[in-house]
């Protein structure tokens, strides 16, 4: 009978913190995370390096289908140059008058 205060108390408690991991485990996958392994971060580097892969084989057959046509467009050596941005001044603190 000494337990009755310590199980009214910590019942309750149970009872809500299970149901609360139940309704998130139905919204967000509730697990060990980074305990488990790089296993999802090894598949996400195989799938960028498939597509970089595809990508480069994709831009091969564009150059070659370009040089076919006959096209005078160099594409070996595409330069982006921006204008450098603009300078301003750096704002003028307020005076306090007296």
């Amino acid at each position: 009978m000494q337990y009755t205060g310590f199980i009214k108390r910590f019942l309750p408690f149970a009872l809500t913190f299970a149901a609360g991991l139940l309704i998130a485990s139905l919204f967000v996958p509730i697990g060990l995370g980074r305990l488990k392994g790089n296993h999802g971060e090894k598949c996400r580097h195989d799938r960028v390096e498939r597509e970089n892969e595809m990508l480069r084989d994709e831009n091969l057959r564009l150059r070659t289908e370009i040089r076919e046509r006959g096209l005078d467009v160099k594409v070996d050596s595409v330069e982006m140059v921006a204008p450098p941005p603009p300078v301003f001044d750096a704002p003028v603190a307020p005076r306090h008058h007296r």
